[in-house]
């Protein structure tokens, strides 16, 4: 008796849902949290050029601190909509003007803002 064929279909490989995840600092989460802040920024250094610049994500987790695993309400996640160069003075980064990446966090929260995968870096 010949054996049982199964499926004849080639196996998909799974898309991988690619994340930025960024901690925050509780003032500027809450700000994002509540739509005051549209931007998050983080200045032109080769560890931020390499994370963002040819990169491309599906979404972001933004993090009050460093929260546990199970911590949802310091969690959120949001669509990824980009960055833009900017130049910008602020009291973060020191008195002199910096070259930054404005990161758009202006999207409306994915799952009701719950992160579905272990917090940490980017997913590839």
């Amino acid at each position: 008796m010949p054996p049982e064929i199964i499926s004849t279909r080639p196996l998909r490989a799974h898309r991988v849902v690619r994340t930025l995840t960024l901690p925050l600092k509780g003032i500027y989460f809450d700000q994002i949290k509540r739509g005051e802040k549209l931007r998050e920024f983080r200045l032109v250094t080769p560890f931020w050029r390499k994370r963002l610049q040819g990169q491309r994500y599906d979404r972001i987790v933004l993090t009050r601190g460093y929260p546990p695993r199970g911590d949802q309400a310091r969690r959120l996640v949001l669509p990824w909509l980009g960055y833009r160069l900017q130049t910008l003075q602020h009291e973060h980064f020191g008195p002199a003007p910096v070259e930054v990446f404005a990161i758009d966090v202006s999207g409306v929260p994915l799952n009701g803002g719950i992160s579905n995968s272990p917090p940490g870096g980017s997913t590839a």
